[in-house]
């Protein structure tokens, strides 16, 4: 289902082919899980609810590792309901604005954009959803270079360190809270900026040499 966050890239580069079959393949998919396990479905699109997220998780959950839960836990928990709305909202609209000014960088180019941002966008997310991280990191380690992706490439490589904060669902709430919760988000961070910055280096439109004046020999 993640697989969605690829579609404006997907788009904007008329990769119909690909957009079309990723469509299938996730619907299918999700009809034949829902087929066989009956009264599923209604949890599933929960996760997408903000309302039903915010009543549904407990403060502190331990296996949320997303940047909500970052920044619910370090409001203590108080995180305006609001804010689960407008942080997605405002993560896809400011990537879809990097996307367009950029629309001339390649498709590699938008597709690290876009699943560095996911990570801003997904109201919910899991360790195992890090995974999406490492794509976009190993591509923009070999096209950019940047110095940035190295302390990025250390906190994502960081195993997550569950007993800073007990052995049970629900973290206890304490002074490592907040330090076992940033360490992805700020890994995720970290890629997403350099992914912005090269779409934007690689994107822009060339700059346009001012015409030389004319010069009349007319006597």
């Amino acid at each position: 289902m993640t697989g969605w966050i690829a579609a404006p890239a997907l788009v904007l580069h008329r990769r119909w082919w690909a957009l079309l079959s990723g469509a299938v393949l996730t619907g299918g998919s999700l009809a034949v899980y829902f087929l066989f396990t009956g009264g599923q479905s209604r949890p599933f699109w929960q996760n997408f609810n903000p309302t039903a997220l915010s009543a549904g998780i407990p403060f502190l959950y331990r296996g949320d590792l997303g940047f909500i839960m970052f920044l619910r836990v370090l409001t203590n928990g108080n995180l305006p309901p609001v804010l689960l709305r407008v942080i997605p909202l405002a993560a896809a609209a400011f990537s879809l604005a990097v996307m367009i000014v950029g629309r001339r960088a390649s498709l590699a180019d938008h597709l690290a954009l876009w699943f560095s941002a996911y990570f801003f966008i997904y109201l919910s997310v899991w360790e195992h959803h890090y995974l999406m991280l490492l794509p976009p990191l190993t591509y923009l380690a070999a096209r950019t270079r940047s110095w940035v992706l190295w302390p990025a490439l250390l906190l994502y490589a960081l195993p997550t360190p569950y007993v800073m904060v007990g052995p049970v669902g629900v973290a206890n709430a304490g002074p490592w809270a907040l330090v076992y919760h940033a360490v992805k988000p700020l890994a995720a961070a970290l890629v997403f900026a350099v992914a912005v910055w090269c779409v934007w280096r690689n994107g822009r439109p060339p700059a346009v040499a001012p015409k030389p004046a004319e010069v009349s020999f007319a006597g």
